[in-house]
């Protein structure tokens, strides 16, 4: 995990661990019970503004909120359509 993080720079915090206490730990204490999982944080308060939410939607719903900026630019993928 600390080399993923390292080449690609991520601007947020990745939690990974056991999955024994995963499953007894982080699931009570987060609230989860699926994985991977997301949470949004506001930046400045720290609270959570958002859990549960479907990657396809991240990016929809944080241009709907106001006074969040990515900390960096994302980019959407390059899909080409193949001519048949």
């Amino acid at each position: 995990m600390r080399e993923f993080e390292k080449e690609f720079k991520t601007p947020w915090v990745t939690v990974n661990g056991p999955r024994t206490y995963y499953k007894d730990h982080s699931s009570k204490l987060y609230q989860h019970d699926t994985t991977p999982f997301m949470y949004v944080i506001e930046m400045k308060t720290k609270k959570v503004i958002a859990r549960k939410l479907p990657a396809e939607q991240l990016e929809d719903f944080l241009s709907r909120v106001q006074d969040i900026k990515l900390p960096f630019e994302a980019k959407k993928p390059d899909v080409k359509k193949s001519k048949q």
